[in-house]
């Protein structure tokens, strides 16, 4: 007994040198960053798996998660190209072989070649469609208004309103495809992507549900329903593509590439679903080569939108069929979650802040009302030379998009360069409400970091002081930070702290973007985004879009709610979601012209 005891023993102490061995780097991190105290709290942490020291990490297996929520610390991260790729707990975002989650040099790549998509001057040429599915979205909740006597509107309903208008504008940008979501979506699209990133949340939080076999063991039946919406969403996506792919081919005109086009379109109608998809990649890519003159003429002003640029990289030899639909259903997904959960939280703070919705009001009907003349005759050509646009989008009128009664003109880029209070209280809902309330990297190999190691501050500061640096002390250390730690950056809890915001930043305060506030903070204390090495490639688009159905909505209609900012709970997901969704109530009025 006393030989085998003896065994057990020297295995176990085996086992832990191992162990110790392993996780070498990362006990060294844990010692440089805290000393004896960051080693004797280990065991804790892993007991009750809490975060509480600022900064703090915790080993995992082999592994340091670093728990950061100041802005100096998220500015070393955000720019240091060792931390420009995400996490293996993102796998669980069921759209993640885009350029969302791709890696390195890939990510670098795919970045330049889908640049073109989002320039200025695309961006700008979008701004027909933002105005006329702002101009449905709008007729329909007037719609909604009248079926009902109290004008009481859900948070969910209205969600949904907003989430199929959002979606079906990015349709239109990304895929020149109609999809009439704003006026009805009976297929449940939008309800079907809303899921899935809920799914996707939940696979994050809990990788191991990453795991097929664990994940239907342990939740058949969210792990059933997972697999249906992503059946439902990925035919969705496909369907789109195939029918662009199909117009793409039928613009050639040698008969070479028309007998190319018959070919892969068979091929295609093989495949309901992005599975075993890779005979239409390679058809697609042998279609390409095989021709000698080129599928499409672009010439270099041409501005392509995002399934032009894919169908011209894949005619390049740069894309297969693969990696366009990837591509698409990352972009899709993507602008559809990020759009829509920001306009409901600037709706949200809006209807708790009367005050600052009246003043805004003002100025859109102030700068709408000086809309001269020539603008409105600028904006009727600009509507004339939208032709295709309106033969797809029949279902809006388009005497609805230009209409000077009521303030229904189309906005334009000069009209959102003359709201600076709109600006203001954007950055302000997003500062309170951040769209992402966490951004987690990996470290791709060891790497050098200034740490913000302590808070100073014994008092609460004074907001007017906060440039003066008396109330805002902090410890910088030089860390070295080994390879493949995960570090988690806690936008959320860096938006509302008092050391970076002042004594009102628990509150909706818009003063925080006037441009006497703006030079008192650190430069990355406000992220709605993302900043840094890896920006968001539709940050811009996102704004845009945001900016003019908030103009849309504000200037038509009156919001108000009881719900309370101080109350309002949030759960953990993708994008920020509140927890009493449910029992959240807008009180909707049309507004008087005055």
């Amino acid at each position: 007994m006393s030989i085998l005891t003896n065994h057990i023993l020297t295995a176990c102490a085996l086992l832990c040198l191992f162990i110790f061995y392993a996780q070498r780097k990362c006990w060294l991190f844990v010692w440089q960053l805290k000393g004896w105290r960051g080693v004797i709290e280990q065991p804790m942490l892993w007991l009750l798996l809490v975060v509480n020291l600022e900064p703090n990490a915790i080993i995992v297996g082999t592994r340091i998660l670093l728990y950061v929520d100041d802005p100096g610390t998220m500015e070393a991260v955000l720019t240091a190209p060792e931390c420009l790729n995400k996490t293996f707990l993102q796998n669980g975002f069921f759209a993640n072989k885009g350029l969302l989650h791709a890696k390195d040099e890939k990510w670098k790549i795919r970045r330049k070649q889908l640049n073109p998509t989002f320039s200025h001057q695309t961006l700008l040429s979008f701004f027909n469609t933002f105005n006329a599915v702002g101009q449905e979205m709008q007729q329909q909740l007037s719609e909604m208004l009248l079926q009902t006597e109290t004008h009481r509107i859900s948070f969910e309903a209205l969600e949904d309103l907003i989430s199929r208008a959002v979606l079906e504008v990015s349709c239109l940008t990304t895929m020149d495809t109609s999809t009439y979501f704003t006026r009805s979506d009976t297929e449940g699209i939008t309800r079907t992507y809303r899921t899935l990133m809920e799914i996707s949340a939940l696979r994050t939080i809990k990788p191991w549900l990453q795991i097929d076999i664990i994940f239907r063991w342990l939740n058949a039946k969210i792990y059933e329903k997972s697999r249906r919406c992503n059946k439902l969403v990925e035919k969705f996506v496909t369907d789109m593509v195939q029918r662009k792919l199909d117009e793409w081919y039928a613009k050639s005109q040698t008969s070479s590439i028309k007998e190319a086009k018959i070919n892969i379109v068979k091929v295609l109608k093989k495949n309901d679903s992005i599975d075993g998809i890779d005979n239409a990649a390679n058809a697609l890519t042998d279609g390409v080569n095989s021709s000698s003159a080129p599928l499409v003429k672009v010439d270099a002003e041409h501005k392509r939108i995002f399934i032009d640029q894919l169908f011209h990289l894949a005619e390049m030899g740069e894309l297969t069929f693969d990696e366009i639909i990837n591509e698409t259903q990352s972009m899709v997904m993507v602008s559809f979650e990020t759009i829509s959960t920001s306009i409901m939280n600037v709706l949200l703070c809006l209807a708790i802040n009367r005050e600052y919705q009246n003043e805004l009001r003002n100025e859109i009907r102030q700068v709408l009302s000086k809309v001269s003349a020539q603008q409105r005759q600028q904006q009727q050509q600009q509507q004339q030379q939208q032709q295709q646009y309106q033969q797809r989008a029949k279902h809006i009128n388009p005497a609805d998009v230009d209409n000077a009664d009521d303030f229904h003109l189309s906005v334009v880029m000069e009209n959102l360069q003359q709201m600076p209070y709109l600006d203001m209280i954007i950055n302000e809902s997003l500062r309170l409400l951040t769209t992402v309330p966490m951004n987690i990297r990996n470290v791709s190999k060891d790497i050098q970091l200034h740490i913000i190691e302590q808070k100073q501050q014994q008092r609460k500061p004074d907001i007017d002081k906060l440039h003066d640096g008396q109330d805002v002390i902090k410890s910088k250390r030089i860390i070295w930070i080994p390879k493949n730690t995960l570090i988690a950056m806690d936008t959320f809890s860096m938006q509302r702290d008092q050391s970076n915001w002042g004594p009102y930043a628990q509150q909706f305060h818009p003063k925080h973007f006037s441009k006497d506030y703006q030079h008192a903070r650190h430069t990355f204390a406000y992220i709605p985004f993302s900043k840094g090495l890896r920006t968001c490639i539709g940050s811009r688009y996102s704004i845009y879009v945001l900016k003019i159905f908030l103009i849309k909505l504000i200037s038509r209609f009156d919001f108000d709610t009881s719900a309370c900012l101080d109350n309002l709970e949030f759960v953990e997901g993708i994008s920020l979601k509140l927890r009493q969704a449910k029992n959240i109530e807008f009180h909707v009025q049309p507004c008087l012209q005055q």
